[in-house]
């Protein structure tokens, strides 16, 4: 089995491809729409309780990092 190694143009590709992905509306109860935030939610939730681990983390990263998209 050959590796196959990724090089810039795979990656301006995948970014062109995310970006024609629409954006969907979060529901009500999430406080954010930036990708970055959906993927730490996700990451942080698997066997957490979400309100005592996970949302101060989201709260934390989103003060100290705002502008990361």
């Amino acid at each position: 089995m050959s590796k196959k190694s990724v090089n810039d143009t795979d990656v301006d590709k995948l970014i062109a491809y995310l970006r024609t992905i629409p954006i969907v509306d979060a529901p009500d109860e999430y406080d954010y729409d930036n990708p970055v935030i959906i993927c730490l939610d996700a990451v942080l939730s698997i066997h957490r309780n979400y309100d005592t681990h996970v949302r101060p983390r989201l709260y934390y990263f989103k003060q100290h990092y705002p502008n990361i998209k």
